[in-house]
């Protein structure tokens, strides 16, 4: 997920930064990360891409876009506040990835739009895919069929966050 920061302040802002300047560059990927798979070795990035985008015949259920419009700015706020705390990058950004990541996996709890079709729910109910199974550490979907991408909790336990120097 790329966030793009527009900065404003003149030499107030340079010299806020100053003390991070030595820090070296970092970044904070929040999202599907690789090698996350399903049990039968489907990538979980390529489902959550359709998705996130759609297809011709899955409309698109942004999880990832819509929570960012949502919470850039307290996202911004937070990693502000973490970076005057803590005065190191690696940390700000670790509970910035936190947060983020718990963020979009709540907006997947909530329910996303376009609601499923009624045959597909029933369609999860027959196939048994309207309860959670092992791979859901945070027993999503128990009882809630009518939510879209939730059925196994695979996607949403793939939400995750990693700090990585550049």
């Amino acid at each position: 997920m790329a966030v793009s920061v527009k900065r404003t302040g003149g030499k107030s802002w340079k010299k806020a930064l100053e003390p991070y300047r030595n820090s070296g560059r970092m970044q904070v990927k929040i999202g599907v990360l690789e090698g996350a798979t399903y049990p039968d070795g489907t990538p979980v990035a390529a489902i959550a891409a359709v998705h996130e985008f759609g297809t011709a015949h899955v409309p698109a259920r942004s999880f990832m876009r819509s929570t960012l419009a949502a919470k850039k700015e307290s996202w911004g706020k937070g990693l502000a506040y973490q970076l005057k705390a803590s005065g190191n990058v690696k940390t700000a950004l670790t509970a910035l990835g936190e947060v983020a990541s718990k963020d979009i996996q709540k907006a997947i709890e909530d329910g996303l739009s376009p609601k499923l079709k009624d045959e597909t729910v029933a369609a999860k109910i027959r196939r048994g895919k309207s309860n959670t199974t092992v791979n859901n550490k945070r027993n999503l979907g128990i009882s809630r069929p009518e939510l879209p991408l939730v059925a196994t909790g695979t996607l949403q336990e793939a939400i995750d966050y990693e700090v990585v120097e550049l």
